[in-house]
């Protein structure tokens, strides 16, 4: 199947998000429920305040030995990430998530969130032509030097 843009692909995901005033233990066990690894943090009007993800929680809050019941995702999220629109490419979303080593993007349909992509919603032969596109590249450099 062909996806012309990362909204395509998440067409029919129903998107789960928090507060910044809810707590890690609630988005803990939200992301739990719904088997997702990230959650949109929406502030004031609904707008993308952060995101917190699991690394989120293994970085900020378990390896800080912080109470996940007394912390606020305000204190731990990831503020202002990185996102993209729902028209762009796939190819365009993983060169993004691959640059900044991130696993979840969140895309934005103007100012509103529609769904986070993540690395396991891209079809695996969006990940193989990247691998050769940067074996390609590597094998460049080398015949060039």
């Amino acid at each position: 199947m062909i996806y012309l843009s990362v909204g395509a692909l998440i067409r029919g995901q129903e998107m789960v998000s928090l507060n910044p005033d809810a707590t890690v233990q609630e988005a803990a066990t939200l992301m739990a429920a719904r088997r997702v690894g990230a959650i949109p943090v929406l502030g004031f009007g609904g707008r993308l305040a952060g995101i917190f993800t699991e690394r989120d929680l293994l970085n900020r809050v378990v390896a800080q030995d912080l109470r996940p019941t007394s912390v606020r995702l305000a204190q731990v999220m990831t503020p202002d990430p990185i996102t993209i629109g729902v028209g762009a490419s796939l190819v365009e979303s993983l060169a993004i998530m691959l640059e900044h080593r991130f696993r979840h993007l969140p895309l934005l349909e103007g100012e509103q969130v529609v769904g986070i992509l993540s690395c396991r919603d891209i079809p695996a032969d969006y990940w193989m032509m990247w691998q050769n596109w940067e074996t390609a590249q590597r094998e460049l450099v080398s015949a060039a030097a």
